[in-house]
């Protein structure tokens, strides 16, 4: 993680979709915005747009996912670049095929929401209520 003049920025891999527990302690340890580069299969496109939209909501941070387009050693790969801010809202989505997204995003936002909806305060608070 990193922090950069637009806020905590953290960066994974496509895969890294598909583990909570990873993004979970990123948002623990302050992340706002994950970047996402990857090269995930058209075949499985839904899961993509379903998990880049989970993982803004349920750690309330922008993630930006740039997904490859085209095919690559016989695999059709979805495209579908997308911007999701804090709340879920898709700020922006490409299309399948190659293409360059501009987007202004308020980094503010992530605190924001974060002070409005305490989900991350809330769920540090009950784990450690666990740990006892």
């Amino acid at each position: 993680m990193a922090n950069l003049p637009f806020g905590p920025t953290a960066g994974i891999t496509c895969y890294d979709l598909r583990f909570p527990g990873l993004w979970m302690e990123l948002s623990n340890r302050g992340a706002e915005i994950v970047i996402v580069p990857a090269a995930w299969p058209a075949a499985r496109r839904e899961h993509w747009q379903l998990l880049t939209s989970a993982r803004a909501v349920e750690h309330q941070l922008f993630v930006i996912a740039c997904n490859a387009a085209g095919t690559q050693e016989g695999v059709e790969l979805g495209g579908h670049s997308r911007v999701v801010d804090p709340t879920g809202r898709v700020l922006a989505e490409a299309g399948a095929g190659e293409s360059v997204l501009m987007v202004d995003i308020d980094p503010a936002q992530a605190g924001t929401v974060r002070t409005e909806f305490p989900v991350i305060k809330d769920r540090l608070a009950n784990y450690q209520t666990l740990a006892r």
